[in-house]
């Protein structure tokens, strides 16, 4: 069993894992049933940081009001589970397990980091939720999914720009073109936050080529392109590695955002990233595993 406990915004947030996550939100009076259930999904979201999954919501208990009988508060939290909760909030992808977690929200969840993630979130509340969609929702094609994924690095690399005041570069091709926004975008979160992520791109002088390639994966399937040329991921295994490097490094860069310090996780984020260099490894030898652009794996 473990847990965390912590005050943020006037109410007591006290967690319990122990197979099943409880969350309780005590408030010291009385209080809008929105704003409990806000700070649920702001909590769930902070969670799939470190972790790599959204928790499902599969039950929502209100009492204790002096305003609502308790058949009331039974209607409004039926009421959220049928109609309100975001479809987001059940991990139905296998972007999910222990080669994409990297902390549990013990570790991290306190006043402070809710705060700056409150306040991160809504200024990156469009890219965020398709990121978490992207993340959650089952039946899409890893492509697709994987160019959402790419997509959401732009409005980060401009609020990371934005709040620690550095330009983000404008880099050239070896001809001397200039690449696009999204490349730039790219390369300025793997520069700040991407040493683990992508350290053996980096170090055998693809990241440039590999990058590229993702944002040529966007341009396909966001502009219904049939052919781009030949840089793109040309297979499945590649866009299984890829797709995962980017899930993770996207998620440790808002980590450093809201400054949980990297020193918790360091190793855990180095695993993970060990562990899909050397699946594409393993399936580039071997095929194995694969099905429908997805793996099991």
């Amino acid at each position: 069993m473990s847990g965390v406990e912590f005050d943020y915004d006037n109410v007591h947030f006290s967690v319990v894992d122990n197979l099943l996550r409880t969350v309780k939100i005590d408030s010291p009076s009385e209080i809008d049933i929105d704003i409990l259930y806000g700070g649920l999904c702001e909590f769930n979201t902070l969670c799939m940081l470190g972790e790599g999954y959204l928790f499902d919501i599969n039950n929502i208990i209100f009492d204790g009001s002096s305003s609502s009988t308790q058949e009331e508060l039974e209607r409004y939290a039926k009421d959220i589970l049928e109609s309100r909760a975001l479809s987001y909030y059940k991990t139905r992808t296998d972007f999910y397990g222990d080669k994409l977690g990297l902390l549990p929200p013990r570790e991290y969840a306190d006043s402070e980091v809710m705060g700056k993630w409150a306040n991160l979130f809504r200024e990156l509340i469009f890219p965020l939720n398709a990121f978490f969609y992207m993340s959650s929702i089952d039946g899409l094609p890893l492509d697709m999914r994987t160019a959402y994924f790419t997509e959401c690095f732009e409005p980060l690399a401009k609020y990371h720009s934005t709040m620690e005041n550095v330009r983000i570069a404008e880099n050239e091709r070896a001809n001397g073109d200039k690449y696009g926004d999204l490349f730039n975008s790219i390369k300025h979160i793997v520069l700040f936050y991407g040493s683990e992520v992508f350290r053996s791109e980096t170090s055998n002088g693809s990241i440039d080529d590999v990058i590229q390639k993702l944002v040529n994966n966007r341009v396909r399937m966001m502009h219904l392109k049939r052919d781009i040329g030949n840089k793109i991921l040309p297979s499945s295994i590649e866009m299984i590695t890829f797709s995962r490097k980017l899930h993770i490094l996207y998620r440790h860069t808002l980590l450093q955002c809201i400054g949980v310090d990297k020193g918790k996780y360091k190793e855990k984020l180095e695993q993970c990233v060990g562990h899909w260099d050397k699946n594409h490894i393993h399936l580039t030898n071997s095929q194995e595993g694969i099905f429908n652009g997805e793996t099991k794996i």
